[in-house]
C-alpha cells in the first residue's frame, strides 16, 4: 500500500493537469491516466505480499501448528535423522516462492504489454 501511495503522490503534475483540461469524468481519469501511472507500484506490492505470505504460512504452520504444510514437515523431521526430507521440504518452498514471484512477473509483463507501457 505504501508503494502505491507514494506513486500516486509523484504522478506527473503535467498528467493531472491534462486530465482537467479534458474535462474527463472521474471513472475515464481513473482508467485512463492513474492506473497505468500506479501500474508498475502496485504489481511490486503484489510481488512482495505473495512472498511475504509464503514465508507466514510456513512460519505459522511451524510454530503454531498444522495438521498437514511444509512448515510441518520442516519443524517435525527437525529433531529425527530425516535430514534429506528436511531439505527436500525447505527446497521445494523454496521452488513454490520462485515459481509464484515468476508468475506475477509474467502477469505483470503481460499487463504492461496490453496497456503498452
Amino acid at each position: 500500500a505504501i508503494s502505491v501511495i507514494v506513486a500516486y503522490r509523484e504522478m506527473p503534475f503535467e498528467r493531472l493537469y491534462f486530465a482537467s483540461s479534458l474535462n474527463l469524468g472521474k471513472l475515464t481519469k481513473l482508467f485512463l491516466l492513474e492506473m497505468p501511472t500506479i501500474l508498475p507500484a502496485v504489481m511490486v506490492g503484489l510481488r512482495t505480499s505473495v512472498s511475504l505470505s509464503l514465508i507466514l504460512v510456513v512460519v505459522s504452520e511451524m510454530f503454531i501448528g498444522g495438521n498437514y504444510g511444509l512448515g510441518r514437515i520442516i519443524m517435525m523431521m527437525r529433531y529425527s535423522d530425516d535430514i534429506p526430507l528436511v531439505y527436500t521440504a525447505i527446497l521445494f518452498t523454496g521452488v513454490i516462492g520462485y515459481c509464484l514471484n515468476g508468475a506475477i512477473s509474467l502477469f505483470a509483463r503481460m499487463i504492461n504489454k496490453r496497456l503498452g507501457l
